[in-house]
């Protein structure tokens, strides 16, 4: 970016996920011709997203606010099962039954549905950054995960691991009580099974 030329236009961080714009950030942009934003467009490039009438422009986006509500009911139903889970079963992140086995999660997927589960939606945290990556960067809340991407953590094969896999960073484990309720809610996968908190050591 030069003071000959400014970069693409970017107006993806003013609009929310659904293409409009808030009331608060209309003084952020000026209003120009249809024909002189096309030109500019093909001269400078364009980021994501643009504002072509005052009809997108409002103080709340229906379809986000019907996205939020929905949002609220899934979370508060997330909650209710792990407040179960806490009062009846001694989780230990470390441990689990003797009959039980680990059921590997991608640590980045597991990051953005703790993180809607307490509405992270704090600048500077991780959530930040994954909010940004899906596409929700324009929600004052945190969004529903999407559906389990172990894929991820494996090769086109979708059977074996990538290499140097680390645990904590790349993944983590729970057990099947719990996997099977994150899969039946959100759906994804693979399902990867093992004996020991291992990817590399196969049930």
């Amino acid at each position: 970016m030069t003071s000959y030329h400014p970069g693409p236009i970017n107006n993806f961080r003013f609009l929310c996920r659904h293409g409009n714009c808030y009331q608060r950030y209309v003084d952020k942009f000026v209003p120009i011709p249809k024909c002189t934003y096309a030109r500019m467009a093909k001269l400078f490039g364009e980021f994501d997203g643009h504002i072509q009438n005052h009809t997108t422009i409002s103080d709340k986006c229906k379809e986000c606010e019907s996205e939020k509500e929905t949002w609220e009911r899934k979370r508060d139903l997330d909650r209710e099962f792990f407040r179960m889970i806490l009062e009846n079963e001694n989780v230990n992140e470390d441990v689990i039954g003797p009959n039980d086995k680990w059921y590997i999660i991608d640590a980045d997927w597991l990051s953005h549905w703790k993180a809607f589960l307490f509405d992270d939606s704090g600048s500077n945290s991780f959530s930040r950054i994954l909010r940004y990556r899906w596409g929700f960067n324009g929600y004052s809340g945190y969004p529903l995960p999407p559906p389990i991407s172990n894929e991820t953590l494996l090769l086109e094969d979708l059977k074996t691991p990538k290499l140097k896999l680390k645990k904590i960073i790349h993944y983590r484990g729970v057990n099947k009580k719990i996997f099977t309720y994150l899969k039946q809610r959100y759906g994804g996968g693979p399902v990867i099974i093992r004996d020991i908190l291992d990817i590399y050591h196969h049930a």
